[in-house]
């Protein structure tokens, strides 16, 4: 893996994720606590700045790490009763699903559900698959630079 861009992914990992975790305790000490949610959230973010410090300083493990984060960014989902979504930094969104658009957003964000209840049955959450470009991107070049350093080892 080139030096420079090992350095920049790291950067941008241990930036995104440590804004993330500073604006998730933030937000639990502003609401006097936390749900599982944002504790989950927050061990994403957690994740990520960890694995971007790793990769930064070269270390055993961040490119393994930042594989991992990075794939938990790369796709969204909506199918039936499930919704999934997570991504810290910049996020460009191709979604499928009643057609198909282009999102972008900068930030910390984070969906996790399953609906279901007594009573009346909730809707399930409209079928849509996205992609988010840029990690799947930086997914595809930690794998195969990994690849490359295996066959030249």
């Amino acid at each position: 893996m080139h030096k420079t861009i090992r350095r920049l992914i790291g950067l941008y990992q241990l930036l995104t994720g440590g804004y993330g975790c500073l604006f998730l305790v933030y937000s639990i000490l502003l609401a006097g606590g936390g749900s599982l949610g944002a504790l989950l959230i927050l061990g994403l973010c957690i994740l990520t700045a960890a694995a971007g410090m790793r990769l930064w300083n070269g270390r055993p493990g961040g490119q393994e790490l930042s594989l991992v984060a990075q794939a938990a960014q790369s796709v969204s989902l909506s199918a039936g009763w499930l919704r999934y979504l997570f991504n810290a930094g910049l996020a460009l969104w191709l979604n499928f699903g009643g057609g198909v658009h282009f999102d972008h957003d900068f930030g910390t964000r984070f969906r996790f559900g399953l609906a279901s209840g007594y009573g009346s049955s909730p809707q399930p959450y409209p079928a849509a698959i996205g992609i988010n470009l840029l990690p799947l991107a930086i997914v595809l070049y930690l794998v195969l630079t990994a690849r490359s350093s295996r066959k030249s080892a």
